[in-house]
């Protein structure tokens, strides 16, 4: 087990830091765009992460790492998809934002990347077309990045 110098070293992280400003790139309000910045961190960073998140219980400084996390992650969710939280209010905007960063949690990346080894582009699409019913669809410039099929025929 790693001693509390060591746990203490890991809460002032340079590693956060650049993690926020890699995220802090995605755009407002362009799900695919969005998507690809968070693709970019998971690749990079996401073992890491899930390693960080099984150990967390094991100590208080990594709790307290993994903490900030979530709660960066809730914030960039508030932030890049406030186009489709601007007209709810209450728990219908607090269950709204539940959704939208579950659907982008480390734990969804795992389950698809690795878990069911889907590749990047698959991993993408799929969660675009999990953010797209929460996020409002093609309103948004980019949403998509193949044009939808016509309702009632088969896409190929």
């Amino acid at each position: 087990m790693p001693s509390r110098a060591h746990d203490a070293a890991l809460l002032p992280s340079p590693i956060f830091e650049r993690v926020r400003r890699q995220r802090d790139q995605a755009p407002v309000g362009d799900v695919r765009r969005a998507v690809r910045n968070l693709l970019d961190h998971y690749e990079e960073l996401g073992v890491p992460v899930l390693r960080l998140l099984a150990q967390e219980d094991r100590s208080p400084a990594l709790r307290a790492l993994a903490d900030q996390g979530r709660a960066y992650h809730a914030a960039w969710c508030e932030r890049v998809f406030a186009p489709a939280l601007a007209s709810l209010q209450g728990p219908e905007r607090a269950r709204r934002l539940a959704q939208l960063i579950a659907v982008t949690d480390v734990l969804t990346w795992k389950l698809l990347r690795r878990d069911r080894h889907l590749s990047r582009r698959q991993t993408e699409l799929a969660l675009i077309e999990l953010l797209q019913p929460l996020t409002g669809g093609s309103r948004w410039p980019g949403s998509w990045p193949t044009p939808r099929p016509p309702a009632g025929t088969c896409s190929p």
